[in-house]
Formats: structure tokens, C-alpha cells, sequence
């Protein structure tokens, strides 16, 4: 019993470490795409597989999946513990909890559940912005983040809903 346990810790593990290897490569591939509405705005697809470690593992498998991709990220391309990562993990978490609670209320598909994480991680950059700037001004913008954040939401919702279909075929 043992080994099966060990096994499908290592498993679990692995797979893990593989989606977050994914999600980076799809952060850097966003970086490689033109800036064409506003600079720093990108469509969030390493999202899409933050969504798919939601529906396919626990809370905590998937907070830890997290962690790792923001650190990950971090270190390859806004440094440790500088501004871009403390807006970067505020509105990271805050998505993350605002997707937990939205799918396990049963009210929203998938493509919903990322809409509303969308919606959190823009909010939450916008707090951790304006706490560090200390001032408000950036509250402005809300809303237009917030229109970007339906398209870009679904986008990634429904490539999350692909992936999870897919998931469970090969899981089978």
C-alpha cells in the first residue's frame, strides 16, 4: 500500500511540475506576442492550465502548483520580490480564490469560473498596484480591465475546457 501511495505522490508531483512547466512557456510565449491594446496586457493562457490543475486536482495540489509557477516566473522574467512579482502573486491569489469559490458554488461553467478569475487577478494587481504607488488614480482603469477581462477570460476558459476533455479521455 505503500508504494501505491509513494507512486501517486510521485505522480501527482510530476504532473504537476509539468503543467507548471506549460504555464511559463505559455507566459513566455505571451511575451513574444505584439502589444496591440495596452502595454503589459496579455490574454493570460498560462491561466487555462491553472484552471485545468483546479478541476483535475485538490486545493491544496493546486496552490502548490501555483507557487511554483508564479516563482517560476518570477525568476525567469520580473525578478523576485520586486513590484511586478508582489502584483503579479496579489492578483495570482486572488484569482485562485475567487475560482475555488466560483466552481465549487456550482453557479458557473468553466468558462465562467475563469471569467471571474480574470475579473480577481486584474482587481487584485489593481490594489497591489495602488498600495504600492499610494494613491488611488489607478482605480481608473477598473473598468476597462474589467471588459477585457470577459474576452480573455473565456478565451482561456474554453482552452481549459478543452484540455480538461482531453485530460480525462487519455486518463481513461
Amino acid at each position: 500500500m505503500t508504494t501505491t501511495l509513494f507512486y501517486n505522490k510521485t505522480k501527482t508531483l510530476t504532473i504537476l511540475a509539468l503543467l507548471a512547466a506549460a504555464a511559463v512557456a505559455l507566459r513566455f510565449a505571451e511575451g513574444l506576442l505584439p502589444v496591440t491594446i495596452a502595454p503589459g496586457l496579455k490574454p493570460g493562457l498560462a491561466n487555462s492550465v491553472t484552471l485545468l490543475c483546479l478541476y483535475l486536482f485538490p486545493l491544496r495540489q493546486t496552490v502548490l502548483y501555483l507557487a511554483v509557477r508564479v516563482m517560476l516566473t518570477a525568476l525567469l522574467f520580473t525578478g523576485l520580490f520586486t513590484p511586478a512579482f508582489c502584483i503579479g502573486t496579489t492578483g495570482a491569489v486572488l484569482s485562485l480564490a475567487v475560482m475555488y469559490a466560483a466552481k465549487r458554488s456550482n453557479v458557473f461553467s468553466l468558462p465562467g469560473v475563469s471569467v471571474a478569475g480574470a475579473c480577481a487577478h486584474n482587481l487584485g494587481q489593481l490594489i497591489a498596484a495602488c498600495l504600492l504607488m499610494q494613491s488611488t488614480a489607478l482605480f481608473s482603469l477598473l473598468p476597462f480591465l474589467i471588459a477585457l477581462s470577459i474576452p480573455f477570460g473565456l478565451l482561456t476558459g474554453f482552452i481549459a475546457q478543452r484540455l480538461l476533455r482531453l485530460a480525462k479521455i487519455n486518463a481513461v
